[in-house]
């Protein structure tokens, strides 16, 4: 795509322009990605799958080589909003003309809007000593196991007429009621706790068996919503559900993600930031059960491997980029051994926009472009995971998984 600066006003007015536009930005997000095939949408420049005031400043600032005006192949495509042929000042003043409804909006071409990711990337197995002799992973293809239906795994006991339920492959998980109630005599595989900004909340893991995972929400000693894989559910009223689908595979419905309106685990709503290290390892469980269902073991969760994926994260939200290496310019392989883990593989995903870790691993499952890859490798057998924020109220939050397969 052509860059064109329009000749006919000057650098001023132009900046001008900009200012007005940066005012009237406060809290809106913007995608930054790298993508091997895109579907164009004319306006969508910071490519998050709208059209909005985000976009024409963009694209004001990329007409006025703002060096900081980060623009993807995609998005220099879909910055052309007027489809002249040029980006220029002629397409901010398009986009506001749609948000202003002066003329008409394109047809979105994505059914589902969602934050997308960088391209992951993998090392292979280095048979010398010297481990930064690497290369790309060779890209596989594998058929996911045909599953059974999951079993009755969680023993509900008889609550009052009043509790209502969230209803899974044919279970009812109770809402309202104490966490304790789902034990049995089944205790939790781990209880997280994190602070939120309306009290502690409780995540009740059970993932004995992956591709049954279960977790629970608690907030005052209450289960408010319930992560859970499953087929096909129904949940009642007053609750907002996430459906968390398998786009690859005929948009099969694997899990749901519960919450009571009014009430949030998204990192949002944490009231201090650093219980995103203990948020980040709910990703862990949602990607042991994605391999369980396709056949693989789980990976093996490990804290050091989660260090560095933190690290990364708070890197990358502190200076306000988006790259697997780091902002020195250190390559994540490298990164990874700073740390002290000797690897044989390596492999990392990041991503950013995504409002909690669930949503955050449904998107990775769902790229065409190496994340998925990673997800399912039979290589690697460790994974830490992490995501940051520059604290900012309505801050954007980076994710960083790294995997890695050892010597021994």
């Amino acid at each position: 795509m052509k860059r064109k600066c329009s000749k006919k006003k000057k650098d001023k007015s132009r900046r001008m322009l900009l200012a007005v536009l940066a005012a009237v930005l406060l809290t809106a997000g913007s995608a930054v990605l790298s993508a091997s095939g895109f579907q164009k949408y004319p306006g969508d420049a910071n490519t998050d799958r709208q059209i909005d005031v985000a976009d024409g400043v963009l694209i004001a600032r990329y007409c006025v080589e703002d060096v900081n005006a980060l623009i993807t192949e995609e998005g220099l495509a879909n910055a052309d909003a007027d489809g002249d042929g040029e980006v220029s000042g002629n397409d901010t003043v398009c986009v506001l003309k749609m948000i202003a409804a002066l003329i008409p909006m394109p047809k979105n071409p994505y059914d589902e809007p969602h934050p997308d990711t960088q391209p992951a990337e993998t090392t292979v197995p280095v048979t010398s000593a010297e481990p930064e002799q690497t290369k790309a992973l060779t890209e596989t293809t594998e058929e996911p196991v045909q599953t059974e239906e999951p079993a009755e795994t969680t023993a509900v006991p008889e609550q009052p007429s009043q509790t209502v339920y969230l209803t899974a492959d044919g279970t009812n998980y109770p809402l309202g009621v104490s966490v304790s109630v789902l034990s049995g005599d089944a205790m939790p595989d781990e209880t997280l706790t994190v602070n939120y900004k309306t009290g502690n909340i409780i995540f009740a893991v059970f993932a004995a068996e992956p591709k049954q995972t279960m977790i629970a929400f608690a907030h005052n000693d209450n289960i408010f919503g319930y992560y859970i894989f499953c087929k096909a559910y129904q949940a009642p009223e007053g609750y907002s559900v996430t459906e968390m689908r398998d786009r690859q595979q005929n948009d099969a419905l694997y899990a749901v993600l519960v919450q009571k309106e009014g009430l949030s685990i998204s990192f949002h709503q944490l009231s201090d930031y650093t219980d995103t290290k203990v948020l980040s390892k709910l990703s862990y469980y949602a990607t042991n059960g994605l391999r369980a269902l396709s056949g693989l073991d789980g990976y093996i969760w490990d804290d050091e491997l989660a260090k560095a994926a933190m690290q990364h994260s708070t890197e990358m939200a502190e200076n306000d980029y988006f790259d697997h290496k780091s902002f020195d310019g250190t390559k994540f392989s490298k990164r990874l051994l700073d740390f002290g883990i000797d690897w044989q593989a390596c492999a990392e995903n990041i991503d950013f926009g995504y409002p909690e870790p669930f949503s955050a691993v449904n998107g990775w499952f769902n790229s065409e472009t190496g994340h998925r890859e990673n997800l399912l490798s039979p290589v690697y057998q460790r994974i830490g995971a992490a995501f940051a924020s520059r604290g900012e109220e309505n801050g954007r939050f980076y994710g960083t998984q790294d995997f890695y397969r050892g010597w021994d």
